[in-house]
């Protein structure tokens, strides 16, 4: 199981106006849950604005929130280091991300949605500019117990966990089905790598 960070040891002084606009875009864009068809990223029928819209979709609440969270977790240093640059750098990650789906999976019908493909290039990013900050994680095994007996935690750098998260992702890209676009994540990842 791959560990699940909830925290950095990595405080950020910066500006979170980004980070804060970025939460309320995909919040507001919550009311759009039933226009994936037309605003979603269908590698099989691209079209030119679904580039873009289709990273503040989400399917449903939980979606949202994860990706917020991550988004906060990496954001904050992220955009505090590439200032002005942070935000032409996610929409243009996001991109990228959505490219590299459909290099994946060119013929899929299923719109592709959610903010993940442009947090993995922040990610990417992060691991690259802060590879030695420490991330607090939390699993089912290894580390100290926190709360419930049967969870741990532990820190592990940046550039570890990166490594692994980029390793989970080439894995699901093997796996045929399912509806995670492991091809953005890795997209993402690779472009925030080079990028930041």
């Amino acid at each position: 199981m791959l560990p699940l960070p909830y925290a950095d040891e990595n405080p950020s002084s910066g500006d979170h106006t980004p980070i804060i606009l970025l939460v309320a875009l995909n919040l507001l864009a919550l009311k759009l849950r039933g226009s994936y068809q037309e605003l979603g990223f269908i590698p099989a029928d691209p079209n030119w604005y679904s580039w873009l819209t289709s990273q503040f979709l989400h399917g449903d609440v939980f979606h949202f929130l994860g990706n917020m969270w991550a988004l906060w977790l990496y954001g904050d240093n992220t955009a505090a280091r590439m200032r002005h640059w942070f935000l032409p750098f996610y929409i243009v990650g996001g991109a990228a991300a959505n490219g590299a789906h459909w290099l994946v999976d060119p013929y899929s019908s299923i719109p592709c949605i959610g903010a993940s493909g442009a947090i993995c290039a922040v990610m990417g990013a992060y691991f690259v500019l802060f590879p030695r900050a420490r991330m607090r994680c939390m699993s089912l095994w290894g580390g100290r117990r926190l709360l419930n007996p049967t969870y741990y935690y532990y820190s592990i750098s940046a550039f570890v966990f990166g490594a692994l998260y980029l390793a989970a992702q080439f894995l699901g890209v093997m796996r045929p089905g399912g509806h995670i676009a492991y091809g953005a994540h890795i997209g993402g990842l690779l472009f925030g790598d080079t990028v930041g």
